[in-house]
Protein backbone atom coordinates (compact mmCIF):
# COMPACT_ATOMS: atom_id res chain seq x y z
CA UNK A 1 0.00 0.00 0.00
CA UNK A 2 1.17 3.19 -0.48
CA UNK A 3 0.30 6.97 0.53
CA UNK A 4 -1.20 9.62 -1.03
CA UNK A 5 0.85 12.59 -1.86
CA UNK A 6 -1.82 15.05 0.05
CA UNK A 7 -2.34 12.47 2.72
CA UNK A 8 -4.33 9.21 3.62
CA UNK A 9 -6.97 8.72 0.82
CA UNK A 10 -10.43 8.07 1.53
CA UNK A 11 -9.73 4.14 1.08
CA UNK A 12 -6.79 4.68 3.42
CA UNK A 13 -8.94 6.19 6.27
CA UNK A 14 -11.68 3.93 6.02
CA UNK A 15 -9.69 0.85 6.68
CA UNK A 16 -7.99 2.68 9.47
CA UNK A 17 -11.78 2.91 11.16
CA UNK A 18 -12.19 -0.08 10.13
CA UNK A 19 -9.29 -1.89 11.69
CA UNK A 20 -9.58 0.45 14.62
CA UNK A 21 -13.08 -0.83 15.59
CA UNK A 22 -12.06 -4.29 16.03
CA UNK A 23 -10.12 -3.39 19.62
CA UNK A 24 -13.77 -2.78 21.13
CA UNK A 25 -14.94 -6.48 20.77
CA UNK A 26 -11.34 -7.66 21.50
CA UNK A 27 -11.49 -5.39 24.84
CA UNK A 28 -14.67 -6.81 25.54
CA UNK A 29 -14.12 -10.20 25.20
CA UNK A 30 -10.47 -10.17 27.21
CA UNK A 31 -12.96 -8.43 30.41
CA UNK A 32 -13.75 -12.07 30.77
CA UNK A 33 -11.11 -13.97 30.44
CA UNK A 34 -9.28 -14.55 34.14
CA UNK A 35 -6.31 -13.26 35.05
CA UNK A 36 -4.83 -16.48 36.18
CA UNK A 37 -4.23 -17.15 32.29
CA UNK A 38 -0.81 -14.58 32.30
CA UNK A 39 2.24 -14.82 33.74
CA UNK A 40 2.37 -12.84 36.98
CA UNK A 41 5.44 -10.32 36.90
CA UNK A 42 5.24 -9.31 40.76
CA UNK A 43 7.06 -11.05 43.27
CA UNK A 44 10.20 -9.53 42.91
CA UNK A 45 13.00 -9.62 45.51
CA UNK A 46 13.04 -7.27 48.24
CA UNK A 47 16.57 -6.70 48.38
CA UNK A 48 16.34 -5.61 44.74
CA UNK A 49 13.22 -3.07 45.18
CA UNK A 50 15.20 -1.24 48.36
CA UNK A 51 18.31 -1.12 45.87
CA UNK A 52 15.93 0.01 43.20
CA UNK A 53 14.27 2.19 45.40
CA UNK A 54 17.70 3.96 47.08
CA UNK A 55 18.99 4.49 43.00
CA UNK A 56 15.12 6.81 42.84
CA UNK A 57 15.90 8.30 46.07
CA UNK A 58 19.89 9.60 44.46
CA UNK A 59 18.77 9.90 40.97
CA UNK A 60 15.24 12.71 42.44
CA UNK A 61 18.00 14.27 44.75
CA UNK A 62 20.73 15.01 41.51
CA UNK A 63 17.53 15.53 39.37
CA UNK A 64 16.71 18.87 42.28
CA UNK A 65 19.85 20.17 42.68
CA UNK A 66 20.34 20.60 38.94
CA UNK A 67 17.14 21.90 38.66
CA UNK A 68 17.77 24.64 41.37
CA UNK A 69 21.45 25.73 39.97
CA UNK A 70 19.57 26.14 36.80
CA UNK A 71 16.86 28.70 38.27
CA UNK A 72 19.43 30.05 40.61
CA UNK A 73 21.96 30.88 37.35
CA UNK A 74 21.57 34.62 36.19
CA UNK A 75 22.21 35.57 32.52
Amino acid sequence: MKVHVNGLTGIQWAWCIVLSLFTFPMNFILKFVPDSWFYDMGEEDPKEVEKFNADYRILARKTRELSSSVRNRSF
